[in-house]
């Protein structure tokens, strides 16, 4: 979201952009457990917002990488897994390098490594379909075809709150998080507004 700010400060900025299924990320942000210290917030999980941001961060490099042909190159987080030395051999490539040997996976980067792994409701995924869906079919991403559900209403409720009050002590307390949520709203309204 910030690209041309960092090639202003970086003129030979290379970008490699990690995409996941929208879906799954949801549920990582979801119901990652907070440590001291750590990555990620709950908090900051609303189904909506992050599937506004994934669309506009999707389309943003995709027109870069049309526009600007060696300024991005784009990977799959689940290619990434499934065929790690396929995908660091490219990343090499793209960067000027190269890979000696095997790439090596470690421990699990997941939000549920100790529990088991849980996934959006499909209120939730309905949400991020109606937002991202072209987006997620482009990137060969199937849709589930879900349909709200009138039981999940509690759930969404409870998220909103959750959302809502993480952002207003956000907005309270830092600087430079309230320039971030700035940034953000102005992205999604002066889009409308300028065209």
């Amino acid at each position: 979201m910030h690209l041309e700010e960092l090639r202003m400060i970086f003129p030979d900025l290379r970008v490699i952009f990690i995409l996941r299924d929208p879906r799954e990320m949801m549920a990582s942000l979801k119901f990652i457990t907070q440590k001291v210290g750590g990555d990620g917030q709950p908090g900051q999980y609303h189904p909506v917002v992050y599937s506004l941001y994934w669309r506009d961060a999707a389309e943003t490099i995709a027109r870069y990488a049309v526009e600007e042909p060696g300024l991005v190159c784009r990977v799959k987080f689940e290619d990434l897994i499934s065929k790690p030395n396929a995908e660091a051999a490219r990343l090499a490539d793209f960067l000027g390098s190269r890979v000696e040997g095997d790439v090596m996976r470690t421990d699990a980067n997941t939000s549920f490594s100790s529990a088991a792994r849980k996934s959006i409701t499909p209120t939730e995924m309905w949400i991020c379909e109606k937002i991202a869906g072209d987006a997620m079919r482009e990137r060969a991403y199937p849709l589930s075809g879900e349909r709200p559900r009138f039981r999940d209403v509690g759930d969404l409720v409870r998220v909103s709150l959750r959302f809502t009050q993480y952002q207003i002590g956000r907005i309270i307390r830092d600087t430079a998080r309230r320039e971030s949520i700035k940034a953000f709203v102005r992205r999604r309204f002066g889009k409308r507004t300028s065209s």
